[in-house]
């Protein structure tokens, strides 16, 4: 699953995902991406991710979106270019993850609002760290409110 951005710029609203298993993909399990309020996701099951479990990219650049971002480190840089609002109110709660990429996280959190991870069981045999906060890819939105209870490896 990935939330693309609305045509409009306007949030996607109260989705809920109950009693999902996957048991492969090729990229991220689930991303909660942009400007999205109001996420559930309830016991799911997903492993052998090609990239992050559950994965959270808040997004939003704030007023300067040709700032460059996370491609910064050789030229050409890439501008931002996200003006979103972040993602916030996005609840995980009884999930399993087992990613196998080399840089598969279990959740991964990149600029947020409000996320919460409740009663997640992770299996990380790939030496990446299993769960990760970072600031999103926009320098201008540097943080995210995370909540962790339950967790267990």
């Amino acid at each position: 699953f990935w939330s693309a951005m609305t045509p409009s710029g306007e949030p996607h609203q109260n989705i809920s995902f109950r009693k999902v298993v996957s048991l492969r993909t090729g990229r991220d399990g689930i991303n909660v991406h942009g400007n999205v309020i109001n996420w559930t996701g309830e016991d799911l099951h997903f492993e052998n991710t090609g990239d992050d479990v559950f994965a959270v990219w808040g997004a939003g650049g704030g007023e300067n979106v040709q700032q460059t971002g996370f491609y910064k480190q050789q030229p050409p840089y890439a501008p931002c270019m996200m003006s979103n609002p972040p993602a916030t109110d996005i609840f995980f709660r009884r999930i399993f993850a087992k990613g196998i990429s080399a840089w598969s996280s279990c959740a991964h959190t990149f600029g947020a609002g409000k996320v919460v991870y409740d009663q997640m069981m992770c299996c990380d045999n790939n030496g990446y760290p299993a769960l990760q906060i970072d600031k999103t890819f926009c320098p201008s939105y540097p943080h995210a409110n995370v909540s962790l209870s339950n967790l267990a490896w």
